[in-house]
């Protein structure tokens, strides 16, 4: 069966304080899940999928033997950055003659699954040098109530971005600072307009913005074909950035919802 994607799984997020201590692990990739760990959990949807060749896992040294990364084609040392373990991963893919799209998925998303990445790549246009999933508020609560989220308000609705990006490796090898900058602004709204110029800075507060704007723009700073898939599944964008989120996945999890 032909495999046209690889995968890159960047795992080196650390947690601390009641949230290390409730989850009893100091590395976000190893919080604890039905199938082991989360990050485990990722390797076996990835596999399930049926598309994906070579898995390649990025982070602290000690991953290298744990029994999460048993499936995995390549545990790699990780850089300083989220951004950079990526590009470790993408190098590494790099280095051989199989050219293929990767799939770069973050390794704290406990509710994904088969489905909602299939359902992702089957969204995404086959000229799509990058392919970023986008939800709005209501898409993510009618899925997951009671959730807390990071939301930007645009024109054409409130929007949050998923884990989980189908890239073309040249586009983003060949781009590491914007990358780098990009990665350091994920988390804010305003730092996000800011890289973006000074005229999204002016529509994004008058609330002129929309994602199409962003898709744009986003396709010029990195010179290629970038797609927002708009109304991606919801599993692709619950993560645990904070004790909160794991809270609510162990409560989900407990009641079987």
């Amino acid at each position: 069966m032909d495999m046209p994607y690889d995968a890159v799984l960047p795992a080196g997020g650390r947690i601390t304080g009641a949230f290390e201590q409730m989850a009893g692990v100091s590395l976000k990739a190893l919080i604890p899940h039905e199938h082991g760990t989360v990050l485990e959990h990722t390797i076996s949807v990835l596999k399930e999928t049926n598309t994906m060749g070579r898995i390649v896992v990025v982070g602290p040294e000690n991953l290298q033997g744990h029994p999460s990364v048993k499936w995995a084609d390549m545990v790699l040392p990780e850089g300083e950055s989220g951004a950079e373990n990526s590009l470790i991963g993408l190098k590494w893919l790099a280095k051989s003659d199989i050219s293929r799209k990767v799939l770069i998925v973050t390794t704290d998303l406990p509710f994904l699954s088969c489905e909602s990445v299939n359902a992702f790549l089957d969204a995404c246009p086959q000229d799509g040098d990058i392919c970023i999933p986008i939800l709005t508020e209501d898409e993510l609560e009618s899925r997951f109530p009671g959730s807390d989220n990071t939301y930007v308000p645009l024109k054409d609705g409130h929007w949050t971005m998923g884990g989980v990006f189908l890239v073309h490796p040249d586009t983003l090898l060949g781009r590491r600072t914007r990358l780098e900058d990009v990665f350091a602004a994920r988390k804010s709204q305003f730092r996000m307009a800011c890289l973006l110029g000074p005229r999204f800075i002016m529509r994004f507060l008058t609330k002129r913005l929309t994602v199409a704007d962003i898709e744009s723009k986003g396709s010029d700073l990195f010179r290629c074909r970038g797609y927002a898939i708009r109304h991606s599944p919801p599993e692709l964008a619950f993560d645990m950035d904070e004790l909160k989120d794991y809270e609510y996945f162990m409560r989900w999890s407990r009641f079987g919802k």
